[in-house]
């Protein structure tokens, strides 16, 4: 039998953490393939997370990767519909 779709999993949501380590804050471990030159990046909630991510892919600096990296990004709130406006794309 065939397990029922949920809005959530349609959408590709995902559930945000509640524990006591979430900020407001995202941290982004972007890397960058050293053959083809790839880009890629992988996201976490907590620092804690992404710096071990980092750590690990940072030893296959040399071999693997051409750089790797951590971005931190603010997240707030926003008004869509202003932004919109802002952004030149009001309806």
């Amino acid at each position: 039998m065939n397990k029922p779709i949920s809005k959530y999993d349609f959408l590709g949501l995902e559930v945000e953490p509640t524990d006591d380590t979430h900020c407001s804050n995202i941290f982004t471990v972007k890397l960058i393939d050293k053959k083809d030159y790839g880009r890629y990046e992988r996201t976490f909630y907590t620092f804690n997370e992404a710096y071990d991510f980092y750590l690990e892919r940072f030893e296959e600096k040399d071999r693997v990767w051409l750089d790797v990296y951590i971005i931190e990004k603010k997240r707030r709130r926003i008004n869509p519909e202003m932004y919109a406006v802002m952004c030149g794309l009001s309806y």
